[in-house]
């Protein structure tokens, strides 16, 4: 008798030995123990079978997930970043089953076509109109006239020989030029002797300089408005100004001297930033969001370089506020303690601590981005994907068509809204009904559970017609810094991260008002350096929501309405 692992066998030698020393009995019991060894044996291959099966079922999916991280990585990296869907490639033909098609027909139809029973009349939807664009040149640009004559010698006949004569006909064409020119503007003051014999007054008086923000610059205040300007809120690095695009055009500039007359500017933009930032604690609805910007400083508990920029955007302002954490405090601080009031944001965790204080309205966008990552994560998915995403295109389209009844005050807003609420209910039924189907997998059960979770800051928008499904304004308001962050980094010191701050917040809040950022600060500059280079004690009159039309016209501030190209 010999073993085998836990398996007992036995060979004929063996089985002739015992067989005639051996009663039927004893043959019978040890049959028994090998029966019983046997089933023991079978049964723990079956437990090690199932461990097998289990940790072969874990790394399946770890690798699923692994494959799906690479395919978004690919994504990100090499593909384009749009998120449109003819970018993704998903099948637009596709169809997870019949059931989501039916759901999916449910509320497409016109809540005012539903009440009459009209089936025949189109359905309304968002087009884009297509306005053709001819070569409209704008009439504020000066026209400089250029005659051009045929040489002489080429303006004979070609037969005789005969020279032809000057006609009043011409044939006219526009082309459009741009000259950069630098000028050296010499301030000549004149001096004026008196005429009278009293000793009191001067002998002569000289007429008053013009007023320069920075004292004695050498500089003019418009080319440090441009300046700060191209650094700022056009993203160009002030390396790139000086040594490229100023040293073309025969102007040598120090670095050095721009950033200290950069830091100068910050003290003079600090009262008109702190007003703009009142301004916006005073609004009942904001945007909120948050991107990297990095100054390269030391500071005391602070391992990286990384500082964060966040944007606060309402109806009438928009600010930009530069702080070192990206915690929940800087929101707080800023809208201090209201307890009313709107704010969309994303998912980020940080502004759920304001839950408490303000209603949160999330992103929509943000939520499509989870279905889009799932087609490219995982192919499989793709039809699937597809239908969320259709499902939240239908959203959409229906709130669009709600808001343009309420904004033009029509009859047929209730009938939207009451399409709204229930293609909404219906969205959501539909999630928690795949949500409890064993067959969803985990990237499914992932996306789903998040949609539940957070099914009260989405749905903000159904009672709100004025608040959008998504976080757009302060997404878009964001992208200027994205740009400066790839053209310079960032910054060097935190004041010239907050002055970055501050010239952004000028120039997208200008922007709300058509107003010209840089007209506009020009405007501001010239009125603190009549006051010796110091903000007034009012600057009521100066803030870009109280401005005259008659200062508008003015100073020449409307950026649609300038007399000379830029």
């Amino acid at each position: 008798m010999t073993s085998n692992g836990n398996l007992l066998t036995i060979d004929e030698a063996t089985l002739a030995s015992i067989c005639p020393q051996t009663s039927v009995y004893g043959l019978i019991t040890l049959l028994l123990k090998w029966i019983v060894l046997l089933l023991k044996h079978i049964e723990e291959l079956s437990v090690e079978k199932k461990e097998l099966s289990a940790r072969l079922a874990e790394a399946e999916a770890v690798t699923e997930k692994l494959k799906g991280r690479l395919r978004q990585l690919l994504k990100e990296k090499f593909d384009k970043r749009s998120e449109k869907l003819e970018y993704i490639n998903l099948n637009k033909d596709t169809k997870p089953n019949e059931a989501q098609g039916e759901k999916e027909e449910e509320n497409t139809l016109n809540p005012v076509e539903m009440e009459s029973n009209q089936p025949d009349q189109p359905v309304r939807s968002k087009e884009r109109r297509r306005t053709p664009h001819g070569r409209i040149i704008p009439e504020n640009i000066p026209v400089v006239d250029q005659i051009i004559e045929i040489p002489e010698g080429e303006c004979n006949c070609s037969i005789c020989g005969k020279e032809y004569r000057q006609t009043t006909m011409h044939e006219d064409s526009n082309e459009i030029e741009v000259q950069i020119k630098v000028i050296r503007k010499r301030i000549r003051r004149v001096k004026y002797a008196k005429n009278c014999k009293c000793e009191a007054s001067p002998e002569i008086i000289t007429a008053e300089k013009p007023a320069n923000i920075i004292y004695k610059s050498l500089y003019a205040t418009s080319l440090w408005v441009l300046l700060l300007v191209f650094k700022y809120c056009y993203q160009i690095p002030l390396f790139r100004q000086t040594s490229k695009m100023w040293n073309q055009n025969g102007v040598a500039f120090k670095n050095s001297t721009i950033i200290g007359g950069f830091k100068k500017l910050h003290a003079v933009l600090i009262p008109l930033y702190n007003a703009m930032l009142e301004k916006s604690k005073t609004e009942e609805h904001w945007h909120a969001d948050e991107t990297s910007w990095k100054v390269f400083t030391d500071k005391q508990g602070k391992k990286t370089f990384n500082w964060w920029m966040w944007v606060f955007a309402s109806k009438k302002v928009i600010v930009y506020v530069l702080d070192r954490t990206r915690s929940a405090a800087v929101p707080k601080k800023h809208l201090g303690d209201r307890v009313s009031g709107i704010l969309n944001v994303d998912r980020y965790a940080a502004y759920k601590v304001l839950a408490t204080m303000l209603l949160l309205a999330l992103c929509w966008y943000h939520v499509r981005r989870d279905f889009l990552k799932a087609a490219i994560s995982f192919p499989q998915l793709t039809a699937w994907s597809k239908y969320w995403i259709d499902k939240i295109a239908e959203l959409e389209s229906i709130n669009d068509m709600r808001v343009e009844s309420f904004m033009q005050d029509k009859p047929d807003f209730k009938a939207y809204q009451a399409l709204l609420e229930s293609t909404v209910d219906s969205f959501f039924d539909t999630c928690q009904e795949q949500l409890d189907d064993p067959s969803s997998t985990g990237a499914q059960i992932k996306i789903l559970k998040s949609l539940l979770k957070n099914r009260e800051g989405l749905t903000v928008f159904v009672d709100n017609p004025l608040v959008p499904m998504h976080n757009n304004l302060a997404e878009r308001s964001l992208r200027p810094l994205a740009l400066g962050r790839n053209n310079f980094y960032g910054s060097r010191a935190p004041w010239s991260g907050e002055l970055a701050a501050m010239c952004m917040t000028i120039y997208m809040t200008a922007q709300l008002y058509n107003i010209d950022p840089q007209a506009y600060i020009e405007y501001y500059f010239n009125v603190c350096a009549k006051n010796e280079s110091m903000p007034p004690d009012n600057l009521e009159p100066l803030l870009i929501w109280n401005l005259t039309d008659e200062i508008i016209y003015e100073h020449n501030l409307r950026s649609n309405n300038k007399k000379n190209a830029s």
